[in-house]
């Protein structure tokens, strides 16, 4: 920092550019797997705990299945909240937010006052912490990848594989050992781990500008230095204003008539300051933005209106010791000068407001103090009006006119519904063919090992791009379905562990899949409302799934019927994302037909 002639100069360093497909962006992988390890593990092991439940508590697979089915539900409703709040803060504070609440509840829930105080704080705090978790990692990984998306999203969601092949042993040790409330309790510290996670999750806007916008700016803002020393009538003009050491103001001087040092630049980020008073920010993104906002305040300025505006100012300059006073308070409260903008009037007046303002009426309403305070109706009317937009953000079903995405909506929601419920009923289902406890938790951690090798091998096969990936998550989607049928004849352990190692492998190209196809069919922009509504959809069917398989069993008193429901519907929906291209066809048809129309 240096001072001269009343003048404060402060050099702020250049943010990097963000990090893409390289750097910090496997930290973000990193991030995807921590979280994904505990979250799929446990969920994926849920079947021993229900096994605990119906022989502590004396209850029916029905009712033991439903901590898992409000967990479900408080998930469906509850993903699609956390990428939003997410996208308007960042998805760090939403992850470790999710991982507290998990832990409290999961923790509290151990002290099994009854299988109704379970259901109730275990599922509605595991759901929580899981809305919080997934979709924000997929989003964050298609914000840092581009080449290698696809690998970089298997590679994370490895996590789950590695979780569901640790997990069930260590679950299965720990009930032996500490019993049903110690293993929830230490399950509860577990989880919280997803906390890293959230730690890793470096929002983009720490960074600075990507490197082809960098590149463009030094010559940027070299044209507007050259095209600034000619003053033209409509010009904007900026001035530097001098205070003494009593903040009072002596006087505007035009910027480029300011003797400053020679070593000052104004095109690596350099910040000039008034004794602290006013800060100008020359970075990259005030260059590019302020030819914009000058040609805008140009335009909205018409006629007699902009005559007498500058009359008035003429006569009757701003409050500067009021605005100088404002400045001063907020830098007191530890506001970063370098991050507000300063938007230029077509009057030559320079004026500091929060960079989340873009509408410049309201800067000149400001600066000129002529805003009313709006009176209760407006209020009430203003939060109702906030209130329907939260909502129609949230739950964005407007999307669903879109044919390509109520049809891989659907076709979700049948891949998952039978995934899922399967590898939730299975231990139910060893039991029944003689497996023994420890065998059990093995075959279960067979599923996670073929579930890894599939992850890392679908998502580097994916990117070679030589079969579309939509048809490759199809066809894993049928053969998985087609595998989980063939296993009711099984009746040995190396059959059966066969048959688990198959399941985790095809349906692991399945889910490692999901979000880059979707990416590929509605876009990177389009992802997280898309995704919103997919995770919705998808999990109130699996949640109201797993109660309806329950009772299901209660009356036959066999999972043979379960088996063939996950076959069925896993296979149907396989065989739905074949016809991809006839929908992306009907799809075109409908928006040429809405261009038209327009």
């Amino acid at each position: 920092m240096s001072a001269a002639n009343g003048i404060t100069i402060r050099k702020h360093p250049q943010r990097p550019p963000p990090p893409q497909d390289r750097g910090w962006s496997w930290m973000i992988v990193l991030g995807v797997f921590l979280y994904v390890f505990f979250m799929v593990g446990i969920a994926k092991s849920y079947g021993l705990f229900l096994l605990e439940f119906i022989r502590h508590f004396g209850v029916s697979v029905a009712v033991a299945s439903m901590p898992i089915s409000i967990s479900g539900i408080v998930y469906a409703f509850g993903a699609p909240t956390a990428l939003i709040v997410a996208e308007k803060y960042d998805a760090r504070r939403v992850v470790i937010f999710g991982a507290t609440v998990g832990l409290i509840g999961i923790a509290i829930s151990s002290v099994l006052v009854s299988m109704g105080f379970v259901t109730v704080i275990f599922g509605i705090s595991y759901g929580i912490g899981n809305s919080c978790f997934y979709g924000n990692g997929l989003v964050m990984i298609g914000k840092y990848f581009h080449k290698r998306r696809s690998f970089a999203t298997g590679l994370g969601l490895a996590g789950a594989s590695i979780g569901q092949f640790a997990m069930p042993p260590l679950i299965e040790y720990l009930l032996e050992t500490y019993g049903l409330s110690g293993t929830l309790l230490i399950m509860a510290a577990l989880y919280f781990h997803a906390a890293v996670s959230g730690a890793l999750f470096r929002p983009l806007s720490d960074y600075g500008p990507p490197q082809s916008q960098a590149a463009e700016a030094p010559n940027a803002i070299k044209e507007a230095e050259e095209g600034g020393s000619k003053e033209k009538e409509g010009e904007t003009k900026v001035f530097v204003r001098f205070s003494d050491d009593n903040g009072d103001i002596e006087g505007e001087v035009p910027a480029d008539e300011t003797a400053l040092p020679a070593s000052t630049s104004t095109t690596n980020g350099t910040v000039i300051q008034s004794n602290g008073d006013i800060s100008l920010s020359a970075n990259q993104h005030d260059a590019e933005d302020l030819p914009n906002i000058a040609n805008g305040a140009a335009e909205n300025a018409s006629g007699a209106h902009a005559e007498d505006t500058k009359d008035r100012e003429r006569d009757h300059p701003p409050d500067y010791n009021e605005i100088c006073k404002d400045e001063e308070e907020e830098e007191e409260q530890g506001e970063d000068f370098a991050e507000r903008k300063a938007l230029f009037a077509s009057t030559g007046s320079v004026f500091l407001v929060s960079h989340s303002v873009t509408d410049i009426s309201v800067i000149d309403s400001t600066a000129h103090a002529v805003s009313q305070e709006p009176s209760p109706a407006q209020r009430r009317r203003e939060k109702r009006k906030a209130l329907c937009n939260a909502i129609n953000d949230v739950f964005d079903f407007r999307l669903l006119r879109s044919y390509v995405t109520t049809f891989y909506t659907v076709s979700c929601f049948l891949c998952f519904f039978g995934y899922f419920n399967h590898i939730l009923f299975l231990p139910g289902v060893l039991v029944d063919k003689g497996i023994t406890k420890y065998d059990k938790a093995l075959l279960i951690s067979m599923c996670g090992a073929g579930d890894l090798i599939s992850r890392i091998s679908t998502g580097f096969f994916a990117d070679l791009n030589i079969i579309p990936r939509y048809r490759i998550s199809a066809t894993a989607c049928l053969l998985c379905g087609i595998n989980i049928i063939l296993t009711l004849p099984a009746n040995t352990f190396g059959w059966l562990a066969v048959h688990c190692c198959l399941y985790g492998f095809f349906g692991g190209s399945y889910v490692s899949l999901l979000s880059v196809v979707l990416v590929d069919m509605v876009g990177l922009a389009m992802m997280s409302k898309n995704l919103a509504v997919i995770l919705l959809i998808q999990g109130i069917g699996a949640a109201v799934g797993q109660i309806f398989m329950g009772s299901l069993k209660d009356l036959t008193g066999s999972f043979d019927v379960v088996i063939i429901i996950c076959f069925l519907t896993l296979s149907l929906g396989g065989l739905m994302l074949f016809g991809y291209p006839l929908i992306r066809k009907w799809e075109n048809e409908r928006l040429a037909r809405l261009g038209k129309s327009v």
